[in-house]
């Protein structure tokens, strides 16, 4: 059945029944093992919304099981039928993106979504998680990393290890460097597998390097050696518009910028115990460096303009600095190199690119922060941790990141190393060889949970760009500015504080 054929087998399948015979879940299941050719990530949105429309079409009948899997002619297993409880955000986005995948080779399974509570969701802080778990059904939670010692300590979570090898799950089939930091979290023990994980990295143009004749940064680069390497485009130029040597993304935000360079060197805003460090002398350094770039012109934050591009792919390319050619360097997650090698694909970006990590000074060739990371675990209240832990087999397996991987994606890093054939033009590769810091991975982690953090960077987002604007005009001096921005953060540290205690 070719690809129209098969659009038009879907418009004629009956809506009211769920829309799925036996024969139909054979094709399905027998199309998405296929091992196909390389697909546009475009194509796979594309497809993600026809799950979600089906997802909505099942919405009514009320039984996934029966309206995907009717009980004649359904795959046979030794399982009996079982329900999992999942802490997810809505049901429909939980079955679109995982339930009726799992399905295939579960037939007799079915889910509900268990939405964390309002006051959890204000918060974000344990206490108010700790208490959601209580009243929760929940046989899997997505436990925020910071969380993970706390909830192991208290026996809210179920170890792993044994689940594990009953399971069979192959722990090198896994990035390295995330079984490395849940068992930091969990003092040596897996509670958890960590799925969806991105992180910064410094993603580089190659061919602007050499056509300004200036040495590619190296493996175990620190800020201040990309510093000297993107000073050394001041003033360069390419068809009468300015290179440069750093930018930062799509939206001019230098505090943003200063923030992130600072988590890569392994800085973070508050101290263990939540108080403001926004005028140390780390912080103070990259403050200087950033605001000398911006007035010298070396680190760029004016975006072109895409407003003649109509196109989403074109428009994103048009109005970035680093992605038309203009910069040599910027840090950005994977997702963005996501973008950037859809682009490649379609002809839009000719240069050749590589990436390195961002190291902070003490841990060389390896990445201090996390940009996202969710971690699956099993409630220890589930009536059916066995199922579970095959529910989180399947998100760890090597068959879903091969699948990922062959059909244009994943947009963010999932837990197993794909074992398909990556090429050289790949970005995904270059991510998963990356090292993480897990100490100091974790240690920030944990301060962006304390009561003060998200106050703290409110009024940092709030007040720090109008600060570096002041700085780069020569209205103020960087240890005038921190002065003023440390002020107002101890302020909104402590009332971060009190309404944590309310």
């Amino acid at each position: 059945m070719n690809h129209s054929q098969w659009e038009k087998h879907l418009e004629e399948l009956p809506l009211g029944s769920g829309g799925f015979s036996p024969k139909s879940m054979k094709q399905i299941k027998e199309r998405i093992r296929l091992s196909g050719k390389r697909r546009s990530p475009m194509r796979g949105i594309a497809i993600a919304a026809v799950f979600t429309l089906l997802a909505a079409v099942v919405w009514v009948t009320g039984d996934y099981r029966q309206a995907f899997f009717p009980s004649p002619g359904a795959k046979e297993t030794d399982e009996q039928e079982f329900r999992l409880t999942v802490q997810y955000g809505d049901k429909m986005s939980f079955m679109a993106r995982f339930g009726f995948t799992y399905m295939i080779d579960h037939p007799k399974a079915s889910f509900e979504v268990a939405i964390p509570s309002d006051e959890y969701e204000e918060k974000q802080d344990l206490a108010s998680y700790k208490k959601w778990v209580s009243e929760s059904n929940a046989d899997i939670l997505r436990v925020p990393l910071a969380f993970v010692d706390d909830l192991a300590a208290d026996g809210v979570l179920v170890p792993l290890d044994d689940l594990i090898k009953r399971e069979k799950l192959d722990l090198q089939a896994l990035y390295p460097s995330a079984v490395d930091l849940i068992k930091e979290a969990g003092n040596g023990q897996m509670y958890g597998i960590i799925d969806d994980l991105d992180m910064n990295m410094l993603i580089y143009n190659r061919s602007l390097f050499r056509s300004n004749g200036v040495s590619l940064p190296e493996k175990g680069a620190t800020w201040d050696d990309i510093v000297r390497l993107a000073a050394r485009f001041e003033g360069a130029s390419d068809r009468g518009k300015p290179v440069y040597g750093f930018s930062y993304g799509s939206a001019p935000d230098p505090f943003r910028m200063i923030f992130d360079i600072g988590q890569s060197q392994g800085l973070s805003i508050v101290d263990g115990e939540g108080h403001p460090q926004v005028d140390s002398a780390s912080w103070k350094a990259i403050w200087s460096q950033v605001s000398e770039g911006l007035r010298q012109g070396w680190i760029g934050d004016k975006l072109p303009d895409n407003s003649e591009e109509s196109d989403p792919l074109k428009a994103a390319i048009a109005g970035n600095a680093f992605y038309n050619g203009r910069s040599a360097m910027t840090l950005q997650p994977y997702l963005s190199w996501y973008v950037m090698n859809e682009a490649i694909q379609q002809g839009l970006l000719l240069d050749e690119w590589d990436t390195i990590p961002l190291s902070a000074p003490a841990a060389p060739g390896k990445i201090s922060s996390l940009t996202n990371g969710t971690v699956y675990a099993i409630n220890a209240k589930s009536a059916n941790p066995s199922q579970a832990m095959k529910f989180i087999h399947f998100l760890a397996s090597k068959e879903r990141s091969n699948k990922a991987v062959e059909t244009g994606g994943p947009q963010m890093l999932l837990a197993a190393v794909p074992d398909t054939k990556l090429g050289e033009s790949s970005p995904i590769g270059r991510y998963y060889e990356s090292e993480l810091d897990v100490s100091a991975v974790l240690q920030q982690a944990k301060r962006s949970q304390l009561p003060a953090y998200n106050r703290v960077m409110s009024v940092l987002s709030a007040k720090a760009n109008e600060a570096v604007r002041d700085l780069v005009a020569g209205q103020s001096t960087v240890d005038e500015a921190l002065a003023r921005l440390q002020a107002e953060a101890e302020q909104a540290a402590i009332i971060g504080v009190l309404e944590a205690s309310e």
